[in-house]
């Protein structure tokens, strides 16, 4: 049975939908554009009623940060393998727009050194091909971002760091710093098996081929920038798939998996934790973030004295996140039009070459909050165009 409160609010809704509708059309006649800012405003109304997030001041009222509504990375990936030897650079720039129109600019660099190694078996009879690849290595990742009132900021700034004098932009102090460290591995296995017509005590006539693989990596790293100093631990396991060329069988993969603890401090002592999860696969991002407020001495009291913690201290984190702070839930459309180019050889020495040119767009499709163990609330000042 529904409240009577919640069916006041259905019936305010309704009553605002009929309103909007005569309104729209009439100012639509009678002044262009008067039309448009009506149906924003009494969608913020209805948004209201509902006991949503609305707008902006709704949202510093209960200490949300913006959202980021759009984004592209643009940059390029090269790895070089000599012998049993990779060795890897990256360099990224990414814009962000967030809900209150400022933009964050970010430079990344990333610098890899592994090693490779393989293994084959072969047994010719049946036609049977079997190898295992893989690298692992050492990995040192760098970033600096810059804060700007709105796009158009950003924008110009851009212009001079990718103008033909970048090294104007040194001169313009990061906004946040950060460095981290850690490990990196990749793994594949693939094979086949085949049979020619009239080989001995065999059937099975043809190919059949079937493998599979997967990347992960972990890092440990610290940010500073605006007086705080923040301590986060990453891994990301990158698309697990499997393949086989069977009639029933289609290639599939997995969402690759992120996860995050951020560890923040000020001259005051801790501040915030937030533990933040995210999957991704095809053309969506779904990302979980949950933030607990350090500062309260009652939160403060029920968290352990820092990180690391182990994933049962971790998931319990979770729930008192759930229960006293504020936990997000934010999806992302994908658009990644990167391109990938490889070359290997053997010239004397084994040898190969990839390279990766980076371009992914994401937009903001939906986004919820959940505030001190209260019901979702759609994050509508982050959605209303």
């Amino acid at each position: 049975m529904r409240s009577r409160d919640g069916q006041a609010a259905a019936d305010y809704a309704a009553v605002l939908l009929v309103v909007v509708a005569v309104l729209a059309v009439g100012a639509a006649v009678a002044v262009p554009g008067v039309g448009e800012r009506v149906v924003a405003g009494v969608r913020t109304g209805i948004c209201i009623v509902g006991g949503d997030v609305c707008r902006d001041s709704d949202a510093r009222a209960a200490g949300l940060s913006p959202c980021v509504t759009s984004a592209r990375e643009t940059g390029s990936e090269t790895a070089v393998t000599v012998l049993s030897m990779r060795v890897g650079e990256d360099g990224r720039w990414s814009v962000a727009v967030r809900s209150d129109g400022s933009a964050i600019v970010t430079r990344t660099d990333g610098r890899s050194l592994g090693a490779t190694a393989g293994l084959k078996f072969e047994y010719t009879p049946i036609g049977l091909d079997v190898g295992v690849d893989g690298n692992v290595g050492v990995v040192r990742r760098s970033a600096s971002s810059w804060r700007f009132r709105d796009l158009a900021a950003a924008r110009r700034f851009l212009d001079r760091a990718l103008g033909p004098e970048p090294f104007a932009i040194d001169g313009i102090e990061p906004d946040e710093r950060w460095q981290a460290f850690g490990a990196s591995s990749e793994a594949t296995i693939g094979g086949r098996i085949s049979v020619e017509p009239g080989t001995e005590n065999i059937s099975v006539e043809g190919e059949v081929a079937g493998g599979g693989g997967a990347s992960a990596e972990g890092l440990v790293g610290k940010r500073t920038g605006g007086g705080r100093t923040t301590w986060f631990f990453e891994n990301r396991l990158e698309d697990p798939h499997v393949y086989a060329s069977l009639p029933t069988w289609e290639s599939s993969a997995g969402a690759s998996r992120q996860a995050m603890i951020e560890y923040t401090t000020d001259a005051a002592g801790p501040r915030e934790l937030v533990i933040r999860s995210a999957r991704s696969g095809g053309e969506r991002i779904e990302e979980v973030t949950a933030r607990l407020d350090l500062r309260d001495p009652d939160t403060r009291a029920r968290v352990a004295d820092g990180p690391p913690w182990p994933p049962a201290a971790v998931r319990g984190l979770a729930r008192l996140a759930m229960e006293r702070g504020v936990v997000e839930r934010q999806v992302y459309a994908v658009d990644d039009r990167s391109s990938d180019f490889g070359l290997a050889g053997k010239v004397g020495l084994a040898f190969g070459v990839e390279h990766t040119r980076v371009d992914v767009r994401s937009r903001l499709a939906d986004a919820e909050v959940w505030i001190a163990g209260s019901g979702p609330r759609r994050r509508e000042d982050c959605l209303i165009p």
